[in-house]
């Protein structure tokens, strides 16, 4: 049995899961510092994969790359193109780039906002927190940028391209797209290099940097979780910390087990999973209400305004520079709601996609007035609870 078909098993790749959400339930037990560690390992894991990438190609020059992928797969690697072109144009087109570079922009500011769940554990936190927003944006793109000009240099640009058409239909133009598995930088460097020293160095860079991005990504949670327990909206015990690593134990159990209810759904059920592919339309439905808050809030909420940190009342004309970036913020998420609206529009992807981010908005909107309802009967009015701005 291939390698490739081990790890593909359903109970494989669910002990495997359980091993990794087991690992980082581990790291939020011990606490921020522990996160801190693994994000700083998978920072110097990127570095370490853009090197060697770096080294990979620079050494190995296109005509190499066309002349072992012809060896290795079989495919000419000049009919690539072609075979691609009977269907699709292979050409530079101004709007599909914009709206497929802006997805890498989308994902790297949801991503970069998660510095802000550790704005309360963090000393100097104005500094602290512009530094991550913008440095942690601000690295992202240069790799971007070094993988995609390093990949389109080597392997071609409307070549890769073109790859990734073949690889999502299967075969176009009489060319059949010659793997099982993607065209990940562990196969495309295998076949520059030859050498399963390029190839191990990168897979180990992807498997570390992949699951320190996935321990990043579920402890933002695990902060919203108490910021909501310290505001009424969730039991208390959420933010009760544990008293030797000061961990939110509560939290992190709950959110452990989330993790491992929909990994479980996407291991052995994965239609059900699918269905949560686009509800980062709901995120962004989110940030058009941030956005209208950011507009009225210096006008609605004057004196917690003027009671701010000097660089929230920062004014541009007169006007208030939260205001502005607030009216850029509903406007650019009204317009992606809109962008991720237009498949189902066009009958290309299933309405349940929908249902299903509408149906997370209303479970939000449940769980608000529930606490409400619940606070109301314990003659606690949440009302009061956002009257200043929170401590956390």
């Amino acid at each position: 049995m291939a390698v490739y078909d081990f790890f593909m098993i359903t109970h494989v790749r669910a002990l495997i899961g359980i091993a990794a959400l087991a690992l980082i339930m581990l790291i939020y037990y011990k606490g921020v510092t522990w996160m801190v560690k693994v994000s700083m390992a998978t920072l110097g894991m990127t570095i370490l994969g853009a090197a060697v990438f770096l080294i990979a190609t620079l050494t190995n020059g296109q005509d190499v790359f066309a002349a072992n992928w012809t060896l290795y797969t079989g495919v000419d690697y000049d009919a690539v193109i072609p075979a691609v072109s009977t269907e699709f144009p292979v050409k530079f087109m101004v709007m599909p780039t914009i709206m497929a570079g802006s997805t890498y922009v989308i994902l790297n500011t949801l991503g970069s906002t998660f510095g802000a769940n550790l704005a309360g554990e963090v000393r100097d936190v104005q500094k602290s927190s512009l530094f991550s927003l913008f440095g942690s944006l601000g690295i992202l793109m240069c790799m971007w940028a070094i993988f995609y000009g390093l990949s389109y240099m080597s392997f071609g640009d409307m070549w890769t391209n073109c790859l990734m058409i073949l690889y999502n239909m299967g075969e176009v133009g009489g060319v059949a797209y010659p793997f099982e598995g993607d065209p990940f930088l562990t196969l495309t460097i295998g076949i520059l290099t030859g050498s399963p020293v390029f190839t191990f160095l990168i897979a180990l860079v992807f498997v570390v940097s992949t699951f320190g991005a996935a321990a990043g990504l579920g402890f933002g949670p695990t902060r919203n979780f108490v910021a909501w327990a310290n505001d009424k909206v969730f039991p208390a015990s959420f933010a009760r910390p544990n008293p030797k690593t000061k961990a939110p134990m509560v939290t992190i159990r709950t959110v452990m087990l989330i993790a491992l209810l929909f990994f479980l759904l996407d291991v052995y059920f994965p239609v059900w999973t699918e269905n949560i592919a686009y509800t980062i339309f709901t995120w962004f439905l989110a940030w058009i209400l941030l956005g209208i808050a950011g507009i009225v809030f210096p006008y609605r909420k004057k004196v917690l305004f003027e009671s701010s940190p000097p660089i929230v009342k920062t004014k541009v004309a007169g006007i208030p520079l939260m205001s502005i970036l607030g009216v850029f913020t509903t406007i650019i998420s009204t317009a992606i709601c809109i962008y991720l609206l237009i498949p189902f529009a066009r009958g290309d992807l299933p309405p349940t996609m929908v249902i299903v981010s509408f149906g997370i908005a209303v479970i939000c909107l449940i769980i608000y007035f529930s606490a409400k309802a619940r606070n109301k009967a314990n003659n606690i009015e949440m009302k009061y609870q956002f009257m200043e701005i929170p401590y956390e």
